[in-house]
């Protein structure tokens, strides 16, 4: 056989995504078995780039998969992080600072995808339904861990609330694909997964942050500073796509800054500056794909690597146990008192599409991260936030009848 029938074979073969994603895990899998073996006796510098090489093809191998499957590559990082951990794998200095890059990042896109028009639009039943749908599981996982499993009370809020939120990326996603976005309900639906994630985050921001004078000006800055920002992005004449993506990305870098300084997380900055810029960033679409593009191309997969890695927890079966029980006290909660609210206050009666409500990933891994990185969590009760939320975000899209998606 010639040659040019022989690569014709074989590139009609890799457009199937299943030999793609054989491919991915082939390759993840030998650099893995290099650096678990052989890592160490390597040259600092040559070790380093080759520890990047590890994370680039475990990403690379999370998004063929996630292409084979329909399901969010998140999921298939947290996992390849906990197998990493599992064998030995640590992370370092750099990889653990382009984390927290990825959580700043990542919460700007979760800011991108509030929309305060739909909010306004619905915001007597948002507010009632939302307050529902995250004190409903709070209250119940939180009383399960406290009185049951006698965990500290800290410690129980602090889970109950990672199991509390909402994934509004998937939440558009299902009620779009289901063709209720632009109706009364779906509209809804939307909003209240909003008002449910804004007020996690706020929560989670206040329990961590150290009650001193220095908080109250940070918490100062962080509501005055994005709407000012905000307002003035719009008016700043019109520049290449590479200088506004580097005016945002100065600016997030700079709110990093000053959150670490003054001994707070940025991940509130972050997520009110999504928030405020999201008109600017919707009118230039150009910014908006690169934003996007670096987030979860970059940045977003090194996060749920390295957060697979840090909460990766000793005891993996009693982790994995204490998932089904977060999952049995939050989810029934979540999604039958929010979808009741609906039905009360809208008429809603599909059930299977409030289902999304109980889906959750990318703001439950951050909280679980961040507990697990000060100290108020322990790696079990970490790791068993994250699988958590991989097993309710599957079950809802089970329910639904909607693929997996997380990123927008």
């Amino acid at each position: 056989m010639t040659p040019r029938p022989i690569l014709k074979r074989i590139t009609s073969m890799l457009r199937s995504r299943w030999i793609l994603g054989f491919l991915g895990i082939s390759i993840a899998i030998a650099t893995f078995l290099v650096e678990i073996n052989y890592g160490e006796q390597l040259e600092h510098e040559v070790h380093e780039l080759y520890f990047l090489a590890v994370i680039a093809s475990l990403i690379m191998a999370s998004s063929f998969l996630s292409d084979a499957l329909g399901i969010a590559p998140a999921i298939f990082e947290i996992l390849f992080g906990f197998t990493a951990a599992y064998f030995g794998i640590k992370t370092n200095d750099t990889i653990g600072l382009l984390a927290l890059a990825g959580s700043v990042f990542i919460m700007y896109v979760a800011g991108l995808e509030i929309d305060p028009p739909v909010l306004r639009r619905n915001l007597k039943k948002s507010l009632i339904a939302g307050t529902i749908s995250f004190t409903a599981p709070m209250i119940v996982t939180g009383s399960v861990l406290h009185l049951l499993l006698d965990y500290p009370l800290e410690t129980s809020f602090l889970a109950a609330l990672a199991v509390s939120t909402t994934g509004v990326a998937i939440v558009y996603s299902i009620i779009k694909m289901k063709g209720l976005l632009r109706r009364s309900i779906g509209q809804l639906i939307f909003a209240t997964s909003m008002v449910a994630d804004v007020a996690v985050v706020l929560i989670f921001t206040f329990l961590v942050s150290a009650k001193s004078l220095t908080m109250l000006f940070y918490f100062i800055l962080v509501v005055v500073f994005p709407i000012l920002f905000g307002k003035l992005i719009l008016y700043l004449p019109h520049s290449s796509a590479e200088a506004e993506l580097r005016t945002i990305l100065a600016v997030l870098i700079a709110a990093a800054l000053v959150s670490e300084l003054a001994g707070m997380h940025a991940i509130l900055f972050a997520f009110l500056l999504g928030v405020t810029t999201r008109k600017f960033v919707a009118k230039r679409k150009h910014v908006e794909e690169k934003v996007l593009g670096l987030t979860f191309g970059f940045l977003a997969p090194i996060f749920f690597l390295n957060a697979g890695i840090a909460a990766m927890p000793g005891d993996i079966k009693g982790s994995i146990i204490l998932a089904f029980i977060l999952l049995a006290a939050s989810y029934p909660a979540k999604v039958l008192l929010t979808h009741a609210s609906l039905y009360i206050m809208a008429g809603f009666r599909r059930l299977k599409i409030s289902s999304v409500f109980g889906a959750r990933l990318t703001v439950s891994t951050v909280i679980a991260y961040t507990g697990k990185q000060i100290g108020v969590l322990s790696p079990e009760l970490a790791g068993a936030i994250i699988l958590s939320a991989i097993l309710a975000t599957t079950l809802s899209a089970v329910i639904s009848k909607s693929p997996v998606i997380e990123e927008p």
